[in-house]
């Protein structure tokens, strides 16, 4: 996509973010490393919001960011899923071990 119509869906986001989470919590080694996984999908996170919002007013802007919320409460089920599960965090911490 080009920077004027990139878009990066917030539900997408939210289930990534919850995805990372989950995964954080049942993973005992590589914690850091997972979290750097963050900044780029963050980036472009903010990146999506910009290009949204640019030409918006305030109250514009923070219609948005109140959508997104929305979303986030509408998705925590799939977080408590993803919580509870019992994952193998052996299988992560192994490709994140491999990444130095």
């Amino acid at each position: 996509m080009t920077p004027d119509t990139f878009h990066f869906h917030t539900e997408v986001w939210v289930k990534l973010l919850y995805e990372l989470a989950a995964k954080h919590h049942h993973l005992a080694d590589h914690r850091m490393k997972l979290l750097t996984v963050m900044t780029p999908l963050y980036l472009g996170r903010v990146a999506s919001f910009i290009t949204r919002t640019r030409d918006m007013d305030s109250q514009g802007a923070e219609d948005v960011v109140e959508e997104q919320a929305e979303v986030f409460e509408a998705l925590k089920p799939y977080l408590v899923e993803l919580w509870r599960q019992q994952a193998n965090p052996r299988d992560l911490g192994r490709a994140l071990s491999d990444r130095s």
